[in-house]
């Protein structure tokens, strides 16, 4: 009987091999730009041809290798950064599996040419599909160059699966502009088709961030710096007011590897909660430092995962961190009028594309509802060096990146100037050159909210008992998630009983909330509960409160005072945050004259 069972050729096994670590041109570039990093280069150069699928050539400054380790880095977990059980669980180097190289040889026409600073000659080694064609000796200056070109010729199934020149470059230039984030003290480039597309030289990381993302972007973001015994965050963050529609302006290191972690990104979204609208991201670019025996890297071979050995430490040390460095900061959303289409006549119209035209037409919209003060992209300046990395750059002119300020919360608001209502919804105020818009109900649920959540920290939220108890009627389910929050609910404000069945009685309500409302607002907490994952005690507390200061808000429509206007605008004045409603929209919006004018074609 024939057997079913075979051992795999080696050729097999290494491209099987091979796949779990590249799985595209990004992902070679990867894994040569941390060797290069390991090996303690101050200057690296990636050039790429059709997005990495011709070639992919990284050149170092590093500390090269000899003919025999050389060879020795082409065997499959061959490796200088660990030895023993020990080593496992203490990784501080980027790469360290010793798959790298013979992978990239693998799937590839590689050349290797390396040479440490005592030897007299660079060693050159040519493969191609794995296997070793010459080793030669070479002229070449200390440090590593590595070519892979004709990625994936000898597993065609795997090339057809490649995307568009475009979308590999841009997954190229996406991973450099991360990871040059992380090593600042590393100059590093990059070009496509011999023309230069990154090039960061500054060794500060918020200059660092200003070269790649833009002097407007990193004057807005917001130092983080936090310890907990042996954990440390550090890092950058944006303003609730700067957000973007992706995440792409989101970077995680943790020990300087880039990774991508869930446990992180949530704990960072919740430090944000209630401080940015639905589907707007903020932006980051965070530094965890953890012991080596805390954190295991060892999780996928790619290393972009890892795990953490107390998670919830982690957490609390991101979200602590994040919440006191946005506490810090007081900035109000400030507009920009789109201009009209009739402002330039029609003379001096130019003929454009249709695509042109939807993009004009989208950034328009955007000016019109969302902050105008975004990053432009950034445009390198072409250097004057080749790709290979030998000469020291010239000395970059000193960026003036110093965060911008704003007055504080009473300064600013004891200087608006009310004017009236408009449409019974919005407060009008003007404040020397700047007219202010405010959403009174937007405005005083943030002051509801921040009221009952200090009366909570301080005792218990004052309580009003209801002239005539109502009764509820409820479902099933509803009895069940009462039962399950009812400490919770009662210590928000309410009083409620069972009264047989599913019956319930309400006999007492929150002081802030209208008395009326109070069985509808008991309703939507309820079902709030009902629809939302099963949430810890504090969210549950949180969300109750939210739905309490909506409930017992002024509502669009409502006619105010004069007093009652100043008196929102006293207590607006007394909150730390108060420019997000607890939905995370805004409370406010500004115009400057100077917007205004343009709008009437005014010279001043």
């Amino acid at each position: 009987m024939k057997n079913r069972i075979a051992i795999l050729p080696d050729a097999l096994v290494h491209k099987i091999a091979a796949g779990e670590v590249v799985e595209r041109p990004v992902s070679v570039v990867k894994e040569l730009l941390e060797n290069s990093l390991d090996a303690k280069a101050t200057q690296v150069s990636v050039s790429i041809n059709q997005g990495g699928k011709r070639s992919i050539r990284v050149s170092d400054n590093g500390w090269g290798m000899n003919q025999q380790d050389a060879l020795l880095a082409l065997e499959r977990h061959a490796t200088s950064k660990i030895r023993n059980d020990q080593d496992l669980f203490n990784i501080s180097s980027l790469g360290f599996r010793g798959e790298a190289l013979p992978s990239i040889a693998a799937v590839s026409k590689m050349k290797l040419t390396s040479k440490t600073k005592e030897a007299l000659a660079a060693t050159q080694i040519v493969i191609e599909g794995g296997r070793i064609k010459r080793v030669t000796e070479t002229g070449s200056p200390p440090g590593t160059i590595i070519e892979a070109n004709n990625l994936f010729f000898n597993i065609p199934a795997r090339y057809k699966f490649l995307k568009t020149t475009t979308t590999e470059l841009g997954h190229i230039t996406h991973y450099i502009s991360q990871i040059a984030l992380a090593h600042p003290q590393v100059q590093l480039s990059l070009y496509h088709q011999d023309k230069p597309l990154i090039e960061v030289t500054s060794n500060d990381a918020r200059e660092r961030i200003a070269e790649l993302y833009g002097i407007n972007l990193a004057k807005q973001l917001i130092a983080v710096e936090h310890e907990n015994d042996k954990l440390r965050l550090s890092g950058y963050v944006s303003r609730p007011q700067l957000s973007r529609t992706n995440r792409d302006y989101q970077s995680v290191f943790v020990n300087r590897r880039l990774v991508k972690d869930r446990l992180i990104n949530r704990a960072a979204y919740d430090a944000y909660q209630r401080l940015l609208p639905r589907g707007r991201h903020p932006i980051w670019v965070l530094f965890l430092e953890v012991a080596p025996e805390l954190v295991d890297v060892n999780v996928h071979p790619a290393k972009t995962e890892v795990r953490f050995s107390h998670p919830q430490a982690i957490r609390q040390l991101v979200v602590d961190g994040i919440r006191q460095a946005l506490a810090t900061v007081s900035a109000t959303p400030q507009f920009s009028i789109s201009p009209s289409p009739l402002a330039n006549p029609a003379h001096n119209a130019v003929e454009i594309n249709v695509h042109q035209q939807q993009i004009k037409d989208a950034l328009a919209h955007y000016l019109e509802t969302r902050i105008s003060a975004e990053a432009p992209p950034w445009k390198p300046t072409p250097p004057n060096t080749k790709p290979d990395v030998k000469s020291e750059p010239e000395p970059q002119p000193q960026l003036d990146l110093t965060p911008e300020t704003a007055p504080s919360n009473a300064q600013f608001f004891s200087s608006l100037i009310p004017i009236g209502q408009f449409n019974r919804t919005f407060i009008l105020c003007q404040s020397q050159q700047e007219l202010v818009i405010i959403d009174q109900h937007a405005a005083h649920e943030k002051v509801l909210y921040e009221k009952l959540v200090n009366n909570l920290l301080s005792s218990s939220v004052p309580k009003q008992q209801l002239l005539f108890p109502q009764t509820l009627e409820l479902s099933h389910r509803e009895v069940s998630v009462i039962e399950e929050h009812i400490d919770t609910i009662t210590e928000v404000g309410f009083e409620i009983a069972a009264f047989g069945g599913n019956t319930y009685i309400l006999s007492a309500a929150p002081a802030y909330l209208d008395a009326d409302a109070a069985p509808q607002a008991i309703q939507d907490i309820i079902a709030g509960l009902l629809s939302e994952r099963k949430p810890s005690q504090a969210e549950t507390k949180e969300s109750l409160l939210h739905k309490i200061a909506c409930h017992s808000a002024i509502k669009a429509h409502h006619v105010l005072q004069t007093e009652e206007i100043a008196s929102l605008l006293a207590q607006l004045a007394k909150l730390k945050a108060p420019f997000n409603c607890p939905h995370g929209r805004p409370t406010l919006i500004r115009y400057h004259l100077s917007d205004i004018n343009k709008q009437f074609q005014r010279s001043s």
